[in-house]
Parts: structure tokens; sequence; C-alpha cells
């Protein structure tokens, strides 16, 4: 992955739980995409495939992933009711356990891979 320094910056302004949390996503990023590249845009980390991307900001209680195709994200929502969400991102609290294998599927439809 190529990371502009401001993203750099701003995941290593953040520590402990929320930063291990943040690590974990980015991971599975990471593992599906990893010539994506990684830039700062909307106060979050931004990884583009193309034209495509997925988000990941860091949130007072846990850490959200974001994307501009919503629909994905309401399917998400029906297999995890449990989750909260935002209209266009997952807001998981430093409790929630991740659902990898759906992060996972819902990341690769999202970046087309």
């Amino acid at each position: 992955m190529q990371f502009a320094q401001e993203v750099l910056d701003y995941i290593n302004s953040h520590e402990g739980a929320e930063l291990a949390f943040f690590h974990k996503l980015q991971d599975i990023i990471a593992g599906l995409c990893p010539d994506a590249i990684v830039k700062r845009n909307w106060r979050i980390a931004v990884y583009y495939n193309g034209k495509n991307w997925v988000g990941l900001g860091f949130r007072k209680d846990g850490i959200s992933l974001y994307t501009q195709f919503i629909p994905l994200i309401t399917a998400f929502r029906e297999k995890h009711p449990h989750l909260k969400y935002g209209k266009g991102c997952i807001n998981f609290r430093l409790k929630d356990v991740i659902p990898e294998e759906d992060v996972r599927s819902l990341i690769e439809s999202v970046l087309q891979i």
C-alpha cells in the first residue's frame, strides 16, 4: 500500500485499543488490495482501488468503515443488525467483534477485486 504522509500522521496520532482495532480492519483491506493508494480525505484514511474506495476513520468509541456503495452497507446491516450504522458506514464500537468474513466480502465487493 502507498500511504500519503498525512495518513500516517493521522493513524499514528492514535494509540491503544482504537489503534489495534483500526489495524485489524486495515489488515483486511491490505490483504485484499495490497496495491491500494491511501490518502486522507473527509478527515479519514481512504483506500483507493481506481475509482472505488473504502475509508477508515477513528471515532470516540471505535472505528468507522465507510464506502460509497450504500446498498452494500444495507445488506451488511441485515446480517448484523446489532452493530451501529450511519448512512454509508459501519460504526464499529471497540467492544464489537468484527465479522471478518462478511467485512472481507463487503470490501471485495466495494473495491471490485
